[in-house]
């Protein structure tokens, strides 16, 4: 540990000591100067802690054993425990309806699209509200887990289903990357654009 330089530390602290003891004054002229100041830092672009490291951002989330992730940019919100309406003889896409602050969404069943078997229990707790050319749906899943930087060039691409955009190879296993575009366009039968 360096020493300290005192003659430079006292006069900083009986300014310091001035400044405390100046009675504090709510003019309109301090409160506007208070406000630029505040809307200079929120308009400031946030830095990423990981700014460094190249890669897409991606929510990863589990479906029953599996983990999965999703660009981070497609996801507009995450909604808890909701209730939602299943739709009686519905196609197979269709998992449901829920009310997204009163507006009604289509829950894509994704079990459907990633080929995995019906689960008998409701232990779902989660849905994440995807949002593409002015379009929303939900997705159900179990648990989210985190935010991840990965590099998508760097995919391994087995195509078993049309949603699947490829998989990594994760510090804790393998992780599904999906394919917004993809989902949008199976659930709604439409072409992908290239």
């Amino acid at each position: 540990m360096g020493n300290i330089d005192w003659e430079q530390v006292r006069p900083r602290l009986r300014a310091t000591e001035a400044a405390l003891e100046q009675p504090v004054e709510d003019t309109p002229e301090r409160i506007a100067s208070v406000y630029r100041e505040r809307a200079k830092r929120l308009v400031r672009p946030a830095v990423p802690s990981d700014a460094g490291s190249a890669g897409a951002p991606m929510l990863v989330f589990r479906l029953d054993e599996g983990r999965y992730g999703i660009e981070l940019a497609d996801v507009s919100a995450i909604l808890g425990a909701t209730r939602y309406t299943q739709v009686p003889d519905s196609e197979a896409k269709l998992e449901g309806l829920i009310n997204v602050n009163g507006t009604i969404r289509p829950i894509l069943n994704l079990r459907f699209f990633l080929h995995l078997p019906v689960s008998g229990k409701d232990t779902s707790a989660y849905f994440l509200l995807l949002r593409q050319k002015q379009r929303e749906l939900c997705l159900r899943v179990d648990e989210v887990e985190f935010e991840h930087r990965m590099s998508l060039p760097n995919l391994h691409i087995p195509r078993k289903d049309p949603v699947t955009r490829g998989i990594s190879d994760f510090t804790s296993g393998t992780l599904t990357v999906l394919d917004t575009s993809a989902l949008f366009s199976e659930f709604w039968n439409e072409r992908s654009e290239p």
